[in-house]
């Protein structure tokens, strides 16, 4: 038999459970004998990214407020929802990106809210399932 000596990783693809938590230890085994039983590792929850809201529109607004709302039935990848980010263009045409939305996250114009210098683009983020937005 000829054994890979320089593994250090193993990837289990069956039995894994979407939500649960899992931990790791090991011993490495030679024609001698076994080690000591390793350090458990810290748990690592078997999750994947969400999937996306749908549909998403404008419940209402005023001339001063904007409400989206959006439906999920999807799933959440099996981990807690913490957060919506809402993302609202103000001409149709200019979305954030990741990296512009970092850029302006410790700016925060009002509690959860960060617009772009030229405020052609807002994000807002909550932890609730549906906002009313303050457009002043």
């Amino acid at each position: 038999a000829v054994y890979d000596t320089t593994a250090t990783e193993y990837t289990f693809t069956s039995g894994i459970i979407t939500g649960h938590r899992y931990r790791a230890m090991l011993k490495l085994c030679t024609v001698v004998g076994c080690s000591e039983q390793s350090d458990i590792s810290a748990a690592k929850l078997a999750a994947s990214v969400p999937a996306a809201p749908a549909p998403v529109y404008i419940q209402g607004s005023t001339d001063i407020t904007l409400t989206p709302a959006w439906g999920f039935s999807g799933s959440n990848g099996g981990a807690p929802i913490l957060s919506w980010k809402v993302k609202i263009s103000f001409n149709g045409d200019d979305w954030p990106t990741d990296a512009q939305v970092a850029d302006v996250a410790d700016t925060f114009l009002s509690p959860n809210r960060a617009c772009d210098p030229t405020v052609t683009w807002c994000l807002y983020e909550t932890d609730i399932n549906e906002m009313s937005i303050d457009l002043d």
